[in-house]
């Protein structure tokens, strides 16, 4: 059995299980499109217009006060969050309290640009995915299975984020158990898209992205195991990182498995309002002096010498993915000729054969064992579950006695399929996997970055992604490969919609793509905020 006939015969299995999904979705999205978005107000701060790492330095330096900077950013989630519906928890008080803390340091020491290397972020906020706990704070990932869940202590990147002086604010929603590329859910509801709340912030750290898209937040801590840093960040105009695997610690995270593969295909990474920030915070959220030496995130980029290779996709005869459209390819275009002009990059337009199909390859994200789930009755046996159990939950969901998500529900009879798959198709995928990371590797080798597609199109009407979910290979891919990939936002749609590229490097080469996302940056400006995007348009 070729490659090609088992991407055909997925394509056929994912797309009958999302087909229950695509007619609620065309339901919904006929109201959606009927629906009027509503307008965020404008800032009204200028503290929430600078980058985290400016804002460090000028509290360090007395210029500001931290005490005001997160006075200013909790009234400006207080403005927006009743038209984005992004909070879940908050500890506004809390951090009201740790600023002032750190006002404090500052004014009590001799030097204050000592903390430039022992506490760079000092006072300066972040707001948290809600399946990473914060303590204190609801670390339920919206299970439908369990009612609440507060957080007993600090994840191990949020220690270090608070070791380094950033002061949490919030933590943000989330789908079920991050099983969905939009962010809605039993418990809060639906996140909205900043730029037009009648579209998707995408998931499944939309909350996070809508916030910072929004100008609610400046940093962000998401994680990533099929895109969910990378659309949500594309979707709502920012930056965002998927680290190389192994580099951030995992632990704490809901949900998690004890499959080592886990920890491979998934990864905790920085979300950001300006691209300058992510290797800041990133370095923030690892520990080991090893890790940092290896990824050398202080090490300067000449991004001149960076090889640029770029690729719209699959191509038109892909059978398990949609072409970009217009506006996705005009934001490759756009990031190619920004680095080959602006930066004199040698730029090569490739066709990577091997990347056809790669959603099959997607697929073996779901052998993984271990995941927490809808069906399972205690935390020791998520696999613990059978046809029978799928359809009592099923049962509950459509006599309205569960809470479960369709994309929770859909999970555990696909994983079951994928699961049941002949042993020599698997190997066929991993032998395909091997291979592709092989070229991968040999093309952009020390120096090169691959930009490519984050996904088919801007941020859809709500409940229109079901009828999409093969085009998450755009993604993926890079989950299963094992590559970092920095998302980079671009430009803006006439109808004032965000779109951007995914940025590719070769593992533990993070610095060559946040330094491309940077330079890139520079020339488009980078982020604006929702009534800048607005008020350009007339």
């Amino acid at each position: 059995m070729s490659y090609e006939t088992i991407a055909k015969i997925i394509n056929k299995i994912v797309r009958i299980f999302f087909i229950l999904l695509g007619y609620i979705a065309t339901i919904r999205t006929l109201f959606a499109c009927f629906g009027k978005s509503k307008q965020l107000p404008p800032i009204k701060s200028d503290l929430l217009k600078i980058s985290a790492t400016q804002l460090a330095v000028k509290i360090r330096r007395k210029e500001v006060k931290s005490v005001d900077v997160i006075e200013a950013y909790i009234n400006r989630i207080k403005d927006v969050n009743p038209m984005i519906n992004a909070v879940v928890d908050q500890r506004f008080a809390e951090a009201m309290d740790e600023a002032v803390r750190a006002d404090l340091l500052v004014e009590a020491a001799e030097n204050a640009e000592e903390f430039a290397n022992s506490k760079p972020l000092l006072g300066v906020p972040i707001t948290v995915k809600e399946t990473i706990p914060v303590k204190g704070l609801s670390n339920n990932a919206a299970r439908s299975r369990i009612a609440s869940n507060i957080a007993n202590e600090d994840a191990d990147c949020i220690q270090l984020l608070r070791k380094h002086g950033a002061i949490p604010l919030l933590v943000s929603n989330i789908p079920e158990l991050c099983l969905y590329l939009e962010t809605n859910n039993a418990y809060i509801g639906r996140t909205n898209n900043p730029y037009n709340t009648t579209r998707t912030s995408g998931g499944s750290s939309g909350g996070e992205a809508a916030l910072i898209g929004s100008g609610a937040s400046l940093l962000g801590v998401g994680s990533d195991v099929a895109g969910s840093i990378r659309l949500p960040s594309m979707f709502c105009g920012i930056f965002g990182h998927k680290p190389t695997p192994g580099f951030v610690s995992n632990n704490g995270h809901i949900p998690s498995s004890k499959d080592p593969m886990w920890h491979y295909y998934f990864t905790i990474g920085p979300l950001a309002r300006y691209a300058e920030d992510l290797p800041l915070i990133l370095r923030c959220m690892i520990s080991e002096k090893s890790h940092l030496q290896r990824l050398s995130l202080d090490s300067n980029v000449n991004v001149t010498r960076v090889k640029v290779y770029y690729m719209y996709g699959e191509g038109p005869d892909s059978t398990l993915q949609d072409e970009p459209n217009f506006q996705m390819k005009k934001a490759i275009k756009t990031a190619v000729d920004i680095m080959g002009i602006n930066f004199q990059c040698t730029t090569t337009k490739v066709d990577l054969s091997y990347f056809k199909n790669s959603f099959a390859l997607t697929m073996l994200i779901l052998k993984t064992k271990g995941i927490e789930n809808v069906y399972q009755k205690d935390d020791e046996n998520p696999d613990d579950y059978n046809a029978w159990r799928i359809l009592e939950i099923m049962f509950k969901k459509f006599t309205f006695q569960n809470k479960a998500s369709l994309s929770g529900i859909l999970f555990g009879p696909l994983q079951s399929l994928i699961n049941a798959m002949p042993e020599v198709m698997i190997e066929k995928l991993v032998k395909r996997l091997e291979y592709t990371r092989g070229k991968l590797l040999e093309l952009l080798g020390n120096d090169g970055v691959l930009i490519y597609p984050t996904f088919s199109n801007e941020a859809t009407f709500h409940d229109r992604l079901s009828g999409q979910i093969l085009n998450i290979s755009y993604c993926t891919l890079f989950n299963v490969l094992g590559f970092p990939v920095t998302q980079c936002h671009v430009r803006y749609t006439r109808e004032g919609l965000p779109v951007g590229v995914q940025i590719v490097a070769a593992p533990e080469k993070d610095r060559l793509s946040l330094a491309v996302a940077e330079a890139i940056s520079t020339v488009t400006g980078g982020w604006l905020s929702p009534d800048e995007v607005k008020a350009s348009q007339y």
